[in-house]
């Protein structure tokens, strides 16, 4: 039967499909859909979206946003399984963003789980075996996870039988076949896992099996704030300061003050369970709310003047500069909360006069030292024949030019060099820098050039005949990334043929890993793709 029969709202009985199986615990939305679309005798994904009612526009939704597609899919696939959309979004990433105070439309949930999930399938083939009907976990989908804790072996990222990779929707709707060989995913080879291996597993997998799960309370208006507040409470119990975090997660320290007092919302998942990790603890425990209470109790005047005092000496140890700013970020408290204390406030400002004085001290040695060095690379630069500029000798010190600015004697120093216009070689130097860039695959770009031979983009933009040169070997580099492109999306759509799959935009969209809009709009594959109808 066609799917636009089936589809016909008005006078079709297909309102509801024939076979309608609920979502099993944990399985994906992907899963699913291919469980339905399989039972009900479907060819391709696409007929069952049809019968959604998606419009074709938007049906690459679901290929851009595997197990979380945009919210006009679950009304209608509602409508048509008799399955409560409150269930259908247990099959999807939902609980776990709103968990993390974040928003649940699929761009910022893209950002929030970067890192954190696998591009195509990965499965347990003793899971597969034992469940009847198999369907896929979506915990198989988080890349924190190397195996299946159940039954403690690796989990598998391509077919055991021809080593083809897996995709997350496949056409013809089959599940646990591969679709290259036609073999069962269920007989793959097992692999156990370590001991060694196996227990954080256990850990991350249980966190996720609650992130996963239904909201059981409501949530706070600033989720994200309150987790951020449990994480520095377990933080400061263990007594370790933002950067041993930082060191111990191997992470940027501006990450970890992000997650503690979300400012911007960078933190990822995967940034969350480094941090619990490097606490021995699980994030169950960091939302386990009415276990924390007491933690969030304030610090003593105490306990608050040990961390300052600890701050301070770590600061001086790693040659940091001793400001109000920088020891509440290490101690991880609101400057008006350490005001509270005047024994801290005490300590501050006694830590904040040494500092002045040091910095003086050190600011006068330092402009001594790089008068020396701009000497030295003044030396060299006429030593060489090179042409003598102030970004010259700025790259050679390893420093800006506006922040040799900074000191009244360099400055003076830079400003007797008089600017003498392009050297007379620079055509020759600007060929160079591009045969050097296309040697090694780097971009060509009016930046990349300046900072390659030193000179500014101003001069480098001001001459005719040298942007002239630029902007051909630009276009020339456009066209051949174009071609690469094109040959690969060529190869996709072979490949697609020779599965007996009709090519299609989404599907080799996925292949070549580019997103779908980028290779519509390009006028080479739209028309590759227009020779096929």
């Amino acid at each position: 039967m066609e799917t636009a029969q089936w589809a016909d709202q008005e006078h079709s009985v297909w309102k509801v499909l024939p076979l309608h199986p609920q979502p099993q615990p944990l399985e994906s939305f992907t899963s699913y859909m291919i469980r339905l679309a399989e039972a009900n005798g479907l060819q391709s994904i696409s007929e069952l979206i049809t019968l959604v009612g998606i419009p074709q526009r938007r049906q690459a939704s679901l290929c851009n946003s595997p197990d979380y597609p945009a919210p006009s899919y679950y009304a209608g696939l509602a409508h048509i399984t008799g399955c409560p959309e409150e269930r259908l979004l247990q099959t999807t990433f939902h609980s776990l963003v709103q968990r993390f105070g974040r928003s649940t439309y699929p761009h910022s949930l893209h950002r929030f789980l970067r890192e954190s999930l696998a591009s195509s399938l990965r499965y347990c083939p003793a899971c597969l075996a034992s469940c009847d009907p198999p369907y896929y976990s979506l915990l198989w989908r988080f890349l924190v996870l190397p195996g299946c804790t159940e039954h403690g072996v690796r989990l598998l990222d391509q077919c055991g039988h021809c080593g083809s990779l897996l995709l997350l929707l496949t056409s013809p709707p089959q599940l646990a076949k591969c679709p290259t060989c036609q073999g069962d995913l269920r007989t793959g080879p097992q692999t156990h896992l370590s001991d060694e291996v196996l227990l954080p597993t256990h850990g991350h997998t249980q966190d996720l099996k609650m992130l996963l799960s239904p909201l059981q309370r409501p949530l706070e208006e600033a989720q994200a704030k309150v987790i951020g507040k449990q994480c520095m409470a377990l933080r400061r119990r263990q007594e370790l300061s933002i950067t041993e975090v930082a060191s111990l997660t191997g992470q940027n320290r501006s990450v970890i003050m992000d997650i503690e007092q979300v400012s911007s919302l960078r933190a990822s998942l995967d940034d969350y369970m480094r941090y619990a990790d490097a606490l021995s603890c699980s994030l169950s425990e960091v939302f386990d709310i009415d276990r924390l209470q007491e933690l969030l109790a304030p610090l003593s005047e105490e306990q608050t003047c040990k961390q300052v005092e600890a701050a301070i000496q770590q600061l001086k140890r790693q040659g940091e500069l001793v400001t109000r700013r920088n020891i509440r970020n290490l101690v991880g408290m609101e400057a008006t909360h350490l005001k509270h204390y005047p024994q801290v406030e005490k300590l501050l400002t006694k830590g904040l006069k040494g500092q002045a004085r040091r910095t003086a001290l050190t600011k006068n040695q330092r402009e001594e030292e790089l008068v020396k060095l701009v000497e030295q690379a003044i030396e060299h630069l006429r030593t060489r024949g090179s042409r003598v500029s102030q970004q010259r000798i700025a790259d050679l010190v390893g420093m800006t030019r506006s922040a040799l600015m900074v000191y009244p004697h360099v400055k003076a120093q830079l400003k007797q060099i008089a600017y003498s216009g392009p050297p007379h070689d620079l055509l020759r130097k600007v060929q160079d820098a591009i045969e050097q860039a296309q040697a090694l695959g780097t971009s060509l770009t009016h930046r990349g050039i300046s900072e390659r031979i030193g000179i500014s983009i101003g001069t480098l933009r001001g001459d005719s005949q040298v942007k002239a040169v630029i902007q051909h070997a630009q276009n020339e580099s456009r066209q051949q990334c174009e071609n690469e492109l094109v040959n690969r999306v060529e190869n996709a759509i072979a490949q697609l043929l020779l599965r007996g799959e009709k090519p299609s935009l989404p599907k080799v969209s996925q292949i070549v890993g580019r997103n779908y809009a980028s290779l519509y709009h390009r006028p080479q594959i739209r028309e590759l793709f227009l020779s096929l109808l």
